[in-house]
């Protein structure tokens, strides 16, 4: 079954590989991975997707092939490149049982605003006490 080509494709990547070793694959390759990952389809395909993640962060990075069949997992985590990173919050489900799909399916959208405005009033309630 072919991916749909639609531009307003809600799942940019889709993890792919054994356990602990997934790589990207690009789905519905469009301006949306761009949008989220802050990098073109095209470099993001065939690469671990711990290599985006920050370096701080890599080891708290649940693994979504170890979830039941059907069960999925949301995780918020810190991708980019060294002096771009942006806030994401991925929703990783566990799809490999079925044969249409066979992998993980992530669903990701940019959270660092929301990240941003949290941070704001945060240190603005501690400031004010």
């Amino acid at each position: 079954m072919a991916a749909p080509s639609s531009p307003r494709r809600t799942g940019p990547a889709r993890p792919v590989g054994p356990p602990g070793q997934a790589r990207a694959a690009t789905v519905g390759a469009d301006e949306t991975v761009e949008q989220v990952f802050g990098q073109a389809a095209g470099q993001l395909t065939g690469r671990r997707l711990s290599e985006l993640v920050h370096p701080d962060e890599q080891a708290g990075i649940p693994d979504p092939t170890a979830l039941p069949p059907g069960q999925t997992l949301v995780h918020v985590c810190r991708i980019g490149t060294e002096g771009d990173w942006r806030y994401i919050e991925s929703t990783a489900t566990n799809l490999l049982a079925d044969p249409d799909v066979a992998g993980v399916v992530l669903n990701s959208r940019d959270i660092s605003d929301r990240k941003a405005l949290e941070q704001q009033l945060t240190h603005r309630r501690s400031t004010t006490r």
